[in-house]
């Protein structure tokens, strides 16, 4: 799995292999030690195959639980809105 990360990652950060022909990317990946179902997914651009090969999750939730109110005040915390954009 690491090793299809660091390919990926070469990958990303080399505009010269990002946008390579097929023939060229397919002698790149059988230089590396990838697995041949990852080196497949990579070819054929299936992200959904990717995922499942390396267990990602594209859907992720970034969230800010703050006390209720009256709760705070209580306890005599101040209560402020968080956002993250």
């Amino acid at each position: 799995m690491l090793n299809v990360i660091q390919f990926l990652e070469t990958m990303g950060s080399n505009a010269d292999l990002r946008h390579v022909a097929k023939p060229v990317l397919y002698k790149a990946l059988s230089e590396q030690q990838l697995d041949q179902d990852a080196q497949w997914a990579i070819l054929r651009g299936d992200k959904s195959r990717l995922e499942a090969l390396l267990g990602a999750r594209t859907e992720m939730v970034c969230a800010v639980v703050l006390p209720d109110a009256d709760a705070a005040e209580d306890a005599g915390q101040e209560t402020r809105l968080v956002v993250n954009a």
